[in-house]
């Protein structure tokens, strides 16, 4: 499908075609050019921007870590 969806790309004239993403090892077999992706969040001035950013920047992370923390607990049983 990877592949079709490629030459599909490139035969409507397309120059290049963006994997997305993270760096994996798959995608070595498919360019030999990479791209560094940066990730801009804008939160708007408003209150519920600021409720957004919170959870974007505090709660989220947080939830992470207890995952992490639970899956470390449940190997160890």
């Amino acid at each position: 499908i990877r592949h079709e969806m490629i030459k599909r790309a490139f035969d409507e004239g397309l120059d290049s075609y963006e994997f997305l993403g993270h760096d994996e090892p798959w995608k070595h077999e498919w360019a030999r050019h990479f791209r560094e992706q940066q990730l801009v969040r804008l939160f708007a001035p408003t209150l519920l921007g600021r409720a957004d950013r919170f959870l974007y920047e505090r709660v989220r992370p947080a939830a992470r870590r207890a995952l992490t923390a639970m899956k470390r607990i449940r190997g160890k049983d």
